[in-house]
């Protein structure tokens, strides 16, 4: 590997293979309907009912350890209960659309699709609310008013209040709350890994707004001790080609406080006129440029498939 694009190609490889996703139904349903095909003259045979069943379940769980390509190093962490990954970071899930199309929807209105948003569904005082993970944001604690969405995600902690704080809403719509909450399955931050919770803020209240305010607050880690965040819901815009009004959009979205929408640009702006005269830090504009990274890898191996076939 003596230039960039050989060393950028295989970084788009190890990336895909260790972020590959689980297999899909239909495959599975296809590799054990092919073990059956395979297995005709078998299943007639006069063989034991039981080696029969031991001979074809070997056989599928061979067919799907292929597909999914686990090697033994892997299945043997699952099998001993260790691991199958070690990371110097801990990651949270961020499921970046919902909170761009908050932003947008100040500006775009019912031209913002919302199909593709989370909701959860709330029980309040006899009422069924609906509740995003964008509005713990866009009510995030005044003291959190300068706060940019990436950091946010990045070093935000919400828990429950203790109930003996709770004192100006009935208990039976404090435990209304609660439940649902604790049965979320459809919060796309659910699946946060735990950090100790040290070097913590203070405990702040959302703003009145929000539905969880009586019930939950809002703490801040310190910076080393932050998630790193595991963009879901689809391809971050790129910078180089596209949409550019769009891909300002989503990066004044992450790195520029907003609450409403109204905050990222002026009525006479345009997404890229705003995204030109805002002062980003230097830490986000590395972090900007990263998130191409990713397309430059992606064309790298396009072009390295090329010349090798070319040559």
């Amino acid at each position: 590997m003596l230039s960039g694009t050989a060393i950028k190609a295989v970084v788009a490889y190890v990336s895909d293979y260790i972020s590959k996703p689980s297999l899909k139904t239909h495959l599975i349903f296809e590799a054990v309907r092919s073990v059956f095909d395979k297995n005709s003259e078998m299943l007639g045979s006069t063989l034991d009912k039981k080696e029969k069943a031991h001979k074809l379940l070997t056989q599928i769980v061979n067919n799907l350890t292929s597909k999914m390509e686990i090697g033994g190093p892997m299945a043997s962490m699952y099998l001993l209960g260790n691991p199958d990954h070690y990371t110097g970071h801990l990651f949270q899930t961020f499921y970046w659309p919902n909170y761009v199309h908050a932003s947008r929807f100040a500006w775009h209105g019912d031209s913002e699709c919302y199909d593709d948003d989370q909701m959860v569904l709330l029980k309040i005082k006899g009422k069924i609310v609906d509740r995003t993970k964008a509005q713990d944001y866009v009510f995030r604690p005044d003291y959190f008013a300068n706060m940019t969405l990436y950091d946010w995600v990045r070093l935000s902690v919400i828990e429950k209040r203790p109930k003996k704080d709770c004192n100006d809403i009935n208990n039976d719509t404090f435990e209304d709350v609660i439940k649902i909450v604790d049965d979320m399955s459809l919060d796309d931050d659910s699946h946060i890994e735990s950090k100790p919770m040290d070097h913590v803020t203070g405990f702040y209240q959302f703003l009145k707004d929000h539905l969880l305010s009586h019930t939950h607050h809002v703490s801040i880690v310190s910076d080393s001790n932050g998630w790193v965040p595991n963009f879901i819901g689809g391809a971050l815009p790129r910078s180089d080609c596209g949409d550019r009004e769009y891909y300002c959009s989503v990066m004044l979205s992450l790195f520029m406080p907003w609450c409403p929408g109204k905050d990222l640009k002026t009525a006479e702006q345009s997404w890229d006129d705003a995204f030109r005269d805002y002062c980003f830090t230097t830490c986000q504009l590395d972090v900007i440029k990263y998130f191409n990274i990713r397309y430059e890898c992606l064309d790298a191996r396009d072009d390295y498939a090329a010349q090798m076939k070319k040559s």
